[in-house]
């Protein structure tokens, strides 16, 4: 699986050098989906490649099923954040060593 981090038309380039391969798309926000950046042919057939879309928060899945709704199945929230227990800030007793 390759990840495509923020650049829908690049899935596409990707494809055709691998096309047996699998792609996720993960969107951090809605600029790289909007008009001016890209045009709703590309990002259609981007999401149609695509087996999953990976968005960041509830309301950025919303934005992009209102933009997309024939691919709403593909999209999966993945909140952003660390495990805390296991990655300890360098600013803790702990997390200084």
């Amino acid at each position: 699986i390759t990840e495509v981090e923020n650049r829908p038309a690049l899935v596409l380039k990707l494809k055709r050098l691998r096309p047996s391969g699998r792609y996720w798309l993960h969107l951090h926000s809605s600029t790289f989906i909007g008009q001016k950046a890209i045009r709703p042919s590309v990002l259609f057939r981007s999401f149609q490649t695509v087996d999953k879309i990976l968005v960041n928060s509830e309301y950025l899945r919303e934005v992009v099923a209102a933009r997309a709704p024939a691919y709403a199945h593909k999209l999966r929230v993945i909140y952003p954040g660390v495990d805390t227990e296991r990655f300890q800030s360098q600013f803790t007793l702990n997390g200084a060593f």
